[in-house]
């Protein structure tokens, strides 16, 4: 599998899983501002670049399911210079009652996801060098 197999399954893996929380809940515009920029105005690289800088160093939680990580961090999405479509508007929602026990599963089954094809997309990036 190539790197850019890799940010393409990631881009289209990331527009899902925002597909989902605008399905869930279309009253939330930070979502469909996110997923505006990750579809058509951010490049895939950047995307997983600023997942691997800001998500990856706290890769245990999410392998332990540790809410810590949803009250204390943002899923970046896009860089805050990008016109501010971060899709840290998750924490609001996770802090909320809007989330039952099996809505958060599937989000951290989502996020487990972006791990692994970031893992796959570095270990490709070192394999290449």
């Amino acid at each position: 599998m190539s790197t850019l197999a890799v940010l393409r399954d990631f881009k289209t893996n990331m527009i899902a899983f925002l597909d989902e929380l605008i399905e869930q809940f279309p009253e939330e515009a930070p979502f469909v501002i996110a997923r505006i920029f990750i579809k058509d105005r951010i490049p895939a690289e950047t995307v997983m670049t600023n997942f691997i800088r800001e998500v990856m160093p706290y890769k245990q939680y999410i392998i332990r399911r540790d809410d810590t990580f949803f009250l204390n961090h943002d899923l970046p999405g896009v860089t805050q210079h990008d016109q501010g479509a971060t899709l840290s508007h998750l924490r609001t929602i996770w802090r909320s009652s809007r989330l039952d026990t099996e809505d958060k599963e599937i989000i951290w089954q989502w996020i487990s996801l972006f791990i692994k094809l970031a893992e796959k997309y570095q270990i490709i990036l070192r394999s290449s060098t």
